[in-house]
Formats: C-alpha cells, structure tokens, sequence
C-alpha cells in the first residue's frame, strides 16, 4: 500500500473500503455505522462524545472512578488520575464520576457478592433523584475492562444493569474498547462477555494491526444524524493504517487469535492464582483472557498497597527478559498483557520469570526500595 495512495481523507479507496468491511464482521450488527478518526484513541473519544452530544441536546457525561479516556481536550477530563490534569486548570464542565465495581477495594463497603448491581444501582440513583447533583448527561462512558486502573474486570450482571439503566433514562451507553477490544479479553470486544451492545464503542490501539496510527467509532444507526461536514479531519484517511488493520483482523479470524487468547489466558491464571496463594505480597491475581494484573500488597490482611515492589518487578523483570506495566489506583498493580500470538510456551517462562523475581524480593535476595 506504501508505493500507492498512502492518504485519503474520506474517500472510499477501495482499501478503506475493505477495512470497513473487515470490521463489519467482526462487529455486532447494530453497530452499522463506521466513523474513521485521528490517528490516536483519544481522538475517538472526541469523536463519541460530540456523537453524544449532538444526538441529545446535552453536555453531562458521566464517567467511572478509575477511568482512563485519553489525554486531549475532553477525554483528559473523564481520565481519573487526578496527577494527569494537576496545573492545567478548570477543564471541560459537565463531567462527573462514580465509582466502578473494584472487587479487591470494594468502594461502597457492601458485601462482595452485591457490588457489581450496588455500582449499576448507583448509577440508577444518581439519574433518578433530583437532588444528588447529577443533572441529565447526554452519555455514560466506561470501560468494560478497566486498564490503567489496574486490570478491574465487572462482572456481567454491571454491564448489563448499566446497559438497561441507560435506557431507562434515555442516556446513551459509550464502551471504550481502545485497551480492551480487539482480543485482548478473549472475545473481540470486552462487552461482549456480558451480550450487551452499546451505543457507540471506541476502537483504537490493536486497531491499527501492527502499530500503525487509527481508530474509529462505530454506532448506531439511530445515531447517523451528523450532517455532511459536522466532523472532519485531516489525519483520518490513512490507506496503510487501513490496509494493516483490515490485515490484522482478517488473519485473527483465520488463525483464532480471540480463542486462544481466552485460553491460553485462563491457563495463564492458574499459575497466576498459585503464585497468589504461596506469596505474602500478592493481594490478588485477576485476568480475563490475556489482559492480567497482580495488585501487590504490604500485608494480605490490611492490603496496604505497595507500589514500590510493584515498580521492583518492573524493573527486574525486565533485566530477566519480562516486559511489564505498573498501574492501579495506588501504582501497585503489575500489568501483563503479552501478545495475543504469544505461545503457551513463552506465557509460562513469562510468568515463571514473573514468580522469581517475587520470590526473590520476598526473600530479601533482591532488593526493593
């Protein structure tokens, strides 16, 4: 594609054409409309949420505790971490947050088994009554697999709550899939774990096949209401992001890259929960297909977070030949989220460099600040 027309805009070149219909398959129906946007994820989330706002009349979004969008204009504001917006001053209004169903530090102090409908049924609140502040949005935005936060995974019964809640109210239901969609769950998109479909979904990341710039936004076609223009971007007709992308997803298809994502992440797990149970600073092991995290603790008892072990992993990890993520509400969550390709063999040396290097700080053998 490089030696041909390389970029675009909005015509339908017969490689943005196939893209289209390489998404076309993989997506729920009602998900029939397609809207290419600048080349990052943030940049669908703009694209969502001036879909959002249109459609509806309003402003208000409402968003999650833990939440990260992006790093622009507006999606900066429906990204939690406080560390991210300090000094930047007053952001875009109407934006406000409630908390996500984060089993290992349950936020509403109820018994664990309630916590997920206790979430969606704050929400329900929220919109109901006229004086808890929350004034109508045009959308409720989350994540079906928190990422930056710490790998936090809802059960299907929130999303589901959140989905009928949404419609009850007449608010439209955004799922961001920049980080979790594309495999990474072990079903093409993470909301599918639950049979619900969104409104609008956000795609990016995994989008672009091998790293190339894109993302997109697709929706409803209740939603098609922007006129010719509304929307518009340099940077959204990139023929080799398209031609790589309609690739990727073609071969996952023919190879079942989604299936062994599931189950090579659910063997994944089972070494991930035993190394939780033979350790004193593994809080929790949690995962769902390849997207995998271990919150690391001081003590299992108070489950003090430790982000200084964390960020030791990390590090000598990594000297051992892992490459791993640090993130979580307290920066103490190890992230793993290897190559959907990657082989049941390479997994379990990962994890088994994973487990020593904790062993190993455990003992004293190694060194955490």
């Amino acid at each position: 594609e490089i030696d041909h027309v390389t970029h675009a805009l909005d015509i339908p070149t017969p490689t943005r054409q196939k893209m289209v219909k390489s998404l076309q398959k993989v997506l729920p129906k009602e998900l029939s409309r397609i809207f290419f946007g600048g080349p990052t994820g943030s940049d669908a989330v703009e694209q969502a949420l001036k879909l959002a706002k249109y459609n509806t009349g309003r402003y208000g979004i409402i968003a999650f505790e833990g939440a990260y969008h992006g790093m622009t204009g507006s999606s900066l504001p429906l990204t939690a971490d406080s560390s991210h917006r300090d000094g930047l001053g007053p952001m875009t209004p109407g934006i406000q947050f409630i908390p996500y169903p984060y089993s290992y530090r349950n936020p509403f102090g109820c018994p664990d088994e309630n916590l997920h409908i206790q979430a969606a049924e704050n929400l329900d609140r929220v919109l109901s009554d006229s004086h808890s502040g929350y004034s109508k949005p045009a959308a409720v935005i989350l994540e079906s697999v928190q990422g930056e936060a710490g790998t936090i995974i809802p059960e299907p019964i929130f999303l589901q709550k959140v989905r009928e809640i949404c419609d009850k109210h007449d608010v439209l239901m955004i799922c961001d899939e920049i980080q979790a969609g594309i495999g990474r769950t072990g079903k093409m998109f993470a909301f599918e774990h639950a049979g619900i479909v969104p409104d609008i979904i956000t795609m990016s990341k995994a989008l672009g096949g091998l790293g190339f710039p894109i993302s997109a936004i697709a929706y409803k076609e209740k939603l098609n209401t922007w006129p010719t223009g509304k929307t518009i971007g340099t940077f959204r007709g990139n023929m080799i992001a398209f031609a790589a992308g309609s690739a990727a997803l073609e071969w996952m298809a023919e190879h079942g890259v989604v299936e062994h994502a599931a189950e090579l992440g659910q063997k994944c797990m089972v070494k991930l929960k035993e190394l939780e149970a033979g350790s004193a600073i593994v809080g929790e092991s949690r995962g769902i297909g390849l997207m995998m995290a271990l919150e690391m603790v001081k003590d299992k008892q108070t489950r003090e977070p430790a982000p200084k072990i964390a960020k030791s992993i990390r590090k000598y990890a990594h000297q051992r030949g892992v490459m791993i993520e640090v993130g979580g509400h307290h920066g103490n969550v190890a992230r793993l989220l290897p190559p959907l390709i990657i082989t049941e063999e390479l997994a379990m040396k990962g994890i088994e460099i994973i487990a020593g290097v904790i062993k190993d700080l455990e003992s004293g053998e190694l060194k955490s600040p």
